[in-house]
């Protein structure tokens, strides 16, 4: 009761929420980037899906800051909610990193990193697609590949699979 506000991680499972406190969101991506994305949209009603788009949307313009982690997904809802993103801010923790470090450990070299939970569906074929003609454009380029294991993994020693990191122990931290 003593609360001063309602912060909520996510967005579309709180849409029914009525808060009478300022409230902040904290989302990757909407409703409708999701569907988009990561599903037929045939598969759903369309009437559905408006009715969800709209609550959403009138979630996301009343709260009071939303948090996204990438500007494409602050642009991406502007665009498919028509919103004017005046209480939209991005604030990158992509993977999931917490800490940044101190200076730039950068030592040259082309040394591309891809990590994600859902290789398909975040695009890791396309980067694979990528990887191979880059390869055969300069062959000290690498990949390492973090989180979820591609079904076919080309067997070239310039792309690796490194696996999942567990960033909640030290071991996991550190590497």
């Amino acid at each position: 009761h003593d609360a001063i506000a309602d912060f909520f991680h996510g967005a579309t499972p709180w849409i029914k929420c009525k808060s009478t406190r300022p409230y902040f969101s904290y989302i990757d991506a909407c409703f409708a980037s999701y569907v988009r994305i990561f599903n037929d949209i045939n598969e759903f009603s369309a009437k559905d899906l408006e009715r969800i788009y709209s609550q959403e949307a009138r979630f996301l313009s009343k709260a009071s800051c939303v948090f996204f982690r990438s500007q494409w997904a602050a642009d991406e809802t502007m665009k498919a909610y028509d919103l004017d993103g005046g209480n939209f801010k991005v604030v990158r923790f992509g993977a999931g990193v917490e800490t940044i470090p101190d200076r730039d450990e950068y030592e040259g070299g082309y040394n591309l990193l891809f990590i994600s939970k859902e290789f398909g569906p975040k695009g890791g074929y396309a980067v694979l697609e990528a990887m191979e003609k880059l390869i055969d454009l300069n062959p000290d380029i690498s990949l390492t590949i973090i989180g979820d294991r591609p079904g076919q993994l080309p067997d070239v020693p310039q792309i690796r699979y490194a696996g999942f990191i567990d960033k909640s122990n030290v071991e996991g931290q550190k590497r």
